[in-house]
């Protein structure tokens, strides 16, 4: 996974929580990162491993970790997630233009017909 933005990075571990899905797993996110801005926190769950040291600056660009299927996770992806000021936003701003494919700025939607 390559950051989206410049920042402070922070590994993080899930809780220790039964996962509803898969049973007999436990662990919400999973291993996740955090980069932290002065108004915004982008987090990337369920990776594999960390590639940037907890507490580390990182730039747009830089490799901060691995995809995987820690915690909750039937599969393995990406849990992408943007809060500005503390309140969810919609993440598709800070997408690379072109990702994915079905990716549409315009209409404020990422998945095509899925609501962001």
């Amino acid at each position: 996974m390559r950051a989206v933005v410049s920042g402070t990075f922070h590994r993080r571990l899930g809780q220790s929580i039964a996962c509803t899905y898969p049973i007999g797993r436990s662990g919400g996110l999973g291993l996740f990162g955090e980069i932290d801005t002065s108004d915004m926190t982008v987090l990337y769950g369920h990776l594999e491993a960390f590639a940037a040291a907890d507490g580390s600056a990182v730039a747009a660009g830089q490799v901060i970790g691995f995809e995987g299927s820690s915690g909750c996770s039937s599969g393995s992806h990406l849990h992408f997630e943007v809060d500005m000021h503390g309140k969810p936003v919609n993440p598709c701003a800070l997408l690379p233009e072109g990702y994915p494919v079905a990716h549409d700025r315009g209409n404020q939607r990422c998945w095509g017909t899925v609501p962001p």
